[in-house]
């Protein structure tokens, strides 16, 4: 009796095992595309690194919420790091977090609700991004204002 019971624990425990490898490739496969420059969809966020420090991602963000008719909620920044909180029409929260890796790029994550949206995650980062550009297109280039002098 004892040794079925000792078989059938063990191939609970193997079972068990093995469907949770689809978990371990998704976090693999998530990391691999962040790499390569994409958008990452992990435990319900998106994940994307950005030109510009956190300040400029949170000054961004608050644009490109304002486009898409949504309430701000908070929005506070430091060169470190920055937070930006939105709710929709619907009541919906978005979080949007911004962590600096350098001096010039930052690794954005937003998030939709509680399990993640990733269609309105993906139209939000890609205003953020367009806002980013557009900022950097307006703002005078530090080797032109030296040449200038």
């Amino acid at each position: 009796m004892r040794a079925v019971r000792n078989a059938l624990l063990i191939g609970i425990l193997s079972l068990l095992m093995v469907s949770q490898t689809g978990c371990l490739l998704l976090v693999a496969g998530a990391a691999a595309g962040g790499a390569a420059g994409g958008v990452a969809y992990v435990k319900g966020k998106s994940v994307n690194t950005v030109d510009g420090n956190p300040k400029q991602v949170a000054a961004a963000t608050e644009k490109a919420f304002k486009e898409m008719d949504m309430v701000v909620v908070s929005n506070s920044s430091s060169t470190a790091d920055a937070e930006i909180v939105a709710r929709t029409a619907r009541d919906v929260k978005i979080d949007v977090v911004a962590k600096a890796d350098s001096e010039k790029l930052s690794t954005v994550y937003v998030r939709v609700g509680t399990f993640g949206d990733e269609a309105l995650q993906n139209q939000v980062l890609d205003k953020i991004k367009a806002n980013l550009a557009s900022a950097a297109a307006t703002q005078p280039s530090s080797t032109a204002t030296a040449d200038a002098k």
